[in-house]
């Protein structure tokens, strides 16, 4: 029995929906060749985009890895849709019935916070408003599922509050996240306005979309097909391509250094820890942390220093110990240790 369609037979007059005339509007052939169509250019995007990202550097990897997931979660899902599946004909305001395909509202759960991630990564934003950007993204997510899956004109209620959080995303893009890749600077800034411009243009499209389509019910299913599988094309393929190729770039730091996703604190995604550089430079800070609180520079610090294979790295280390040690005697000490420190 379809979603949202109580037992008529028994029909006592208690249940609010009006009782459906027949017509369930469903998939025709062209909506489901549009599916596997996209299927296609998510699943060789995928293959592309890992066999291009493994041939960078590790720490050019970072965007590659997430990008790469991003098209193959989309390719499952198309698949799942070209196989007529994910779906639930959902008794509609007007006595029809219409399939609805949450499977697209999975893959958009998935894939959405990490389009997000590819673009917020960029620049060296907080903690904080990374979590509350995704956040409201995926509430955006979950309640326009729920406004497709709603029986009644609730449904655009839903669509409401869906939109508000959608207007959260976007202060999110341009406000914090935007401030953050200008800190960056150099071309990063190019690349980051290139993408959230991309991403803004499109995002757009899709409450509109569903207004005509689950919401309204005005277009056919298989327009739907269409008009979100053109959507999902330029955000996830085009999107992922304009990336992957400038995955050399976006693994540098603003000076040439290393990406804000491959330095010493996110080892998961590459970089070179603990060479002899990176183990003085440790090592270094530790002591200085220790001219700071007055106290001696602890052991642990130096054999961290030590650590580091080469000869800079054991006299990083020995430095960064000795001006640990010194700032035992005086302030001034200690805070010459720490400048020392930060030169290390």
């Amino acid at each position: 029995m379809p979603i949202g369609v109580p037992p008529y037979d028994n029909y006592d007059g208690s249940y609010p929906q009006p009782e459906p005339t027949g017509q369930v509007h469903e998939i025709t052939y062209g909506g489901q060749v549009m599916y596997w169509v996209v299927f296609c250019c998510m699943a060789a995007s995928a293959i592309a985009f890992a066999a291009l990202t493994f041939m960078k550097p590790m720490h050019a990897r970072a965007h590659g890895y997430i990008t790469t997931a991003i098209v193959t979660i989309a390719a499952i899902a198309y698949y799942v849709m070209g196989a007529l599946g994910g779906s639930a004909n959902i008794a509609n305001p007007d006595g029809n019935l219409r399939s609805i395909y949450y499977a697209r509202y999975v893959d958009w759960f998935f894939t959405t916070p990490l389009i997000l991630l590819d673009v917020i990564l960029m620049g060296n934003v907080a903690l904080g408003a990374t979590l509350w950007i995704v956040l409201a993204d995926v509430a955006m997510i979950c309640t326009g599922l729920f406004g497709a899956l709603s029986i009644n004109n609730y449904r655009w209620g839903y669509y409401v509050i869906s939109c508000l959080f959608f207007l959260i995303v976007l202060w999110g893009l341009v406000g914090p996240v935007a401030k953050g890749a200008r800190a960056v600077g150099g071309r990063h800034v190019g690349i980051f306005w290139t993408l959230t411009g991309l991403l803004i243009f499109l995002w757009i499209g899709y409450p509109i979309v569903w207004g005509f389509c689950e919401g309204s019910d005005y277009a056919t299913v298989s327009t739907e097909a269409i008009l979100y599988g053109i959507l999902d094309f330029f955000a996830k393929v085009v999107f992922g391509w304009i990336v992957i190729i400038n995955l050399d770039l976006l693994g540098q730091g603003s000076k040439g250094g290393r990406s804000i996703l491959c330095n010493s604190t996110n080892m998961p995604f590459g970089g070179t820890g603990g060479s002899a550089d990176t183990g003085g430079h440790v090592g270094g800070m530790g002591a200085g942390n220790g001219a700071r609180t007055g106290t001696t520079g602890t052991g642990t610090t130096g054999t961290t220093g030590t650590t580091g294979t080469g000869m800079t790295g054991t006299h990083t280390g020995t430095t960064g110990t000795h001006m640990g040690t010194g700032g035992t005697t005086t302030g001034p000490t200690a805070t010459a240790g720490d400048n020392a420190v930060r030169t290390v």
